[in-house]
């Protein structure tokens, strides 16, 4: 009776380490992609009638992991855009 004991608690310590090394899944050899996005200038300078047709993605570049990628229109948060005044002194 003692030996099945002590092999049922040797099972369960090999399990809990086993359970404990599994982390995030991400092994030590996989680590998540560095990803930067940098401006191009500073500030640019558009008409208020180019505000809804710029493109903005040409405004900004993004690397992942040191690789030039594209940035699509998708990346580009349009939700604070005013929209298109046919008064152009009239403010929004």
């Amino acid at each position: 009776m003692k030996n099945q004991f002590k092999a049922i608690a040797a099972l369960c310590i090999l399990g809990s380490l086993a359970l404990a090394g599994c982390g995030n899944g991400n092994g030590p050899d996989e680590q998540d992609p560095v990803i930067v996005v940098t401006a191009v200038s500073e500030q640019i300078t558009i008409k208020d009638t180019e505000v809804s047709d710029y493109d903005y993605t040409s405004l900004f570049t993004i690397t992942v992991d040191g690789e030039k990628v594209a940035v699509a229109s998708a990346y580009v948060d349009r939700t604070g855009r005013p929209r298109h005044s046919r008064w152009s002194s009239h403010p929004l």
